[in-house]
């Protein structure tokens, strides 16, 4: 029972933060309530065009829940802390379904909570004033809107990932304007005259849009993004720069829009479109929120490239140090059989008396050519690390010649081994540096 001392102020307050209406067994909503149009900022039409499940996406999965419901006439679900971002703020409800007893039609009754004090007030106040306050309005919803639009730009700054921070803004935009559906383009690369949908809030062709590339002045879109200026079009049938070749290929029927640049420090990096209000025509208030919306975009997709760019370049250093380690490893192994063969034909030169002329020239022949092999394995392997900055030529390959050179860079180890080598009369065509091949060979024998 109400205290006594409770103001006529408190008891409108009491009645009107609870709503009860119905749905049917699609849990779409069946009657216009004018309060919950206000609380939830659409229309008439759009509202009877939703479901709950729709208007609160965080009951996506509790329809088979709900429907038990019909099995069990006294059962009743609950939903707290649900959330509507709209013009006029983020507001909070609670909500409860339970089967709607004796209706012809409605199949669920569905009572809403509306749990934003200040949004009760407000209500109370607008309909207190009359026609006489309504600058008032604006100018309070107004303001609400530049709080909004803050509150946006902490959102979209908050992550530093470009997927999420463009998924944030489509939600943000289509919730803030009103408008069915929206996109994001950017450019396929710095140098590109292509854009590509990075993302897309479009139901039902989404998937459709996205990777749909369209070139720098064609369609509203490319002319967005040639001339860096923004576009509001009323009729999209009535513009000449409107292409209609995206709709059909994503199946969405685009019949207003508002486009513009995406851009940071003067350069251009893509074009963000909203698509088709849900109520009423676009207008340069629209237009202003979007370009806002985009100033604070564009800095957080710079900032979610670069990041993503230095981690990329982190992980690029770190496969460029483990390749210096390989590197290492392999100018060690391959020199040091030409090193080997080198200090030992000295060690024999240094026993000249010992040695016939004939035997001291084939010393310092093999000291001459190991040294040789020594340079050209040197020259190999510098041609090898920094394959990753340039494009290399192939030839033909003589394997048979490069399996013999590599042979008689073993000969002696093969004679230690009493190794046999087995070689085919002939080898397929090949092609590729000759000088790796080799070294290939030398280490598989």
């Amino acid at each position: 029972m109400p205290s006594s001392n409770n103001s006529p102020k408190t008891e409108a307050q009491n009645q009107r933060h609870i709503i009860t209406t119905i749905v049917d067994q699609t849990l779409h909503f069946i009657r216009d309530y004018p309060i919950l149009r206000r609380w939830l900022d659409m229309s008439t039409d759009t509202l009877a065009s939703l479901s709950v499940t729709a208007v609160f996406p965080e009951l996506t999965g509790s329809e088979a829940t709900i429907h038990q419901l019909a099995d069990n006439p006294g059962a009743v679900c609950s939903f707290t802390q649900l959330q509507r971002l709209t013009t006029l703020g983020n507001r909070h409800f609670d909500l409860q379904i339970e089967p709607a007893r004796d209706h012809p039609i409605a199949a669920y009754q569905v009572t809403l909570i509306l749990r934003d004090q200040e949004t009760i007030e407000s209500d109370l106040y607008a309909n207190d004033a009359g026609h006489g306050r309504s600058e008032m309005v604006k100018l309070a919803q107004h303001n609400r809107t530049l709080n909004l639009l803050n509150r946006a730009s902490r959102i979209l700054t908050e992550t530093l990932d470009v997927t999420e921070v463009l998924e944030r803004l489509l939600q943000v935009a289509t919730q803030i304007i009103g408008a069915a559906a929206a996109s994001v383009w950017l450019w396929e690369n710095e140098t590109s005259d292509w854009l590509i949908c990075q993302a897309a809030f479009h139901p039902g062709s989404a998937d459709r849009l996205v990777n749909q590339r369209v070139q720098r002045g064609q369609g509203i879109a490319g002319w967005v993004a040639k001339t860096g200026e923004s576009a509001v079009v009323g009729n999209t049938n009535l513009d000449q720069r409107f292409t209609p070749k995206i709709d059909a290929q994503s199946g969405f029927t685009t019949d207003s829009l508002i486009a513009v640049p995406l851009q940071t420090r003067g350069k251009i990096i893509g074009v963000l479109e909203v698509v088709n209000k849900l109520e009423g025509m676009f207008e340069n208030d629209d237009l202003t929120v979007v370009e806002t919306l985009a100033a604070s975009a564009s800095i957080a997709i710079e900032n979610a490239s670069l990041v993503e760019t230095m981690r990329q370049q982190m992980t690029d250093l770190q496969a460029r140090n483990e390749e210096l380690d390989a590197f290492d490893h392999t100018v060690a192994h391959n020199l040091q059989n030409p090193v080997a063969l080198i200090l030992g034909f000295g060690d024999i030169l240094h026993l000249a008396d010992d040695l016939q002329a004939d035997q001291q020239q084939k010393a310092l022949a093999s000291i001459v050519a190991n040294a040789r092999k020594m340079s050209n394995i040197i020259n190999d392997l510098l041609l090898l690390s920094s394959v990753r900055k340039s494009e290399m030529d192939t030839e033909p390959l003589d394997t048979a010649a490069l399996v013999d050179a590599a042979m008689q860079r073993l000969e002696q180890k093969i004679k230690e081994t009493r190794a046999e080598i087995i070689v085919p009369t002939s080898w397929p065509v090949a092609l590729g540096h000759p000088g790796w091949i080799e070294e290939v060979w030398e280490n598989y024998i």
